[in-house]
């Protein structure tokens, strides 16, 4: 198995090696695309509110000016693209509610209220579920019924503690499957999913996956 650590220390960076991620379909699916689509939207925009703003979609070129305005067009929408790029993982974050500064903190208090909220009711009915299996007396459809969503909605939507609860219901989403593997198997995600796929991979997809991360 190819070392981990090695791996994700190495202090050297290889700038000419990833040039070509730059022109992959990964890429312009996932950055390049955005920032054409951004374009054309602000463009579309401009010139409906009068500002003649030049952009080829808009206007009508002929002759040398469709390959000149179609080059300018894509050489920006790719260097827009390595911005998304390269702001890519702190937009991330800072939607997930990380970070000091991050206004989107003050929903704290709110997502925590509600987290405890849910986790009483789902206690209340995880009780008298036990209670009726004790006495033998069925439990009602609609409060099984309830139950059966609360346990799905704090299985995708929240951690399993209150600890690790985030101010966004994208962070706490991503904090969900983050420590599922933790919960289920014992596994802690950051490096034990790496470590699993290291070992599962075939040797030739595994060097190609280990230079893209």
């Amino acid at each position: 198995m190819l070392g981990f650590t090695k791996h994700h220390t190495r202090t050297e960076i290889d700038v000419f090696g990833k040039l070509p991620e730059l022109l992959s379909r990964d890429f312009a699916i996932g950055y390049f695309l955005p920032a054409a689509a951004f374009l054309v939207a602000i463009g579309a925009i401009s010139n409906a509110h009068g500002h003649n703003i030049p952009n080829f979609v808009f206007s009508n070129p002929t002759g040398i000016n469709v390959l000149i305005e179609t080059t300018v067009f894509g050489i920006v929408s790719w260097f827009g693209g390595i911005i998304l790029l390269s702001l890519n993982r702190s937009l991330i974050r800072i939607l997930e509610g990380y970070g000091t500064f991050n206004p989107l903190k003050i929903l704290m208090p709110i997502r925590r209220g509600l987290y405890r909220r849910m986790q009483e009711e789902l206690e209340s009915l995880d009780d008298k579920y036990a209670a009726h299996l004790e006495s033998g007396q069925p439990f009602s459809e609609k409060e099984s019924r309830r139950r059966n969503q609360l346990t799905l909605h704090a299985a995708v939507s929240y951690p399993d503690d209150e600890r690790y609860v985030m101010p966004t219901s994208f962070g706490n989403i991503i904090r969900s499957f983050e420590t599922y593997s933790r919960v289920m198997y014992g596994i802690d995600a950051i490096p034990g999913w790496y470590r699993l796929l290291e070992s599962f991979l075939p040797p030739t997809k595994r060097t190609s996956w280990m230079r893209r991360q």
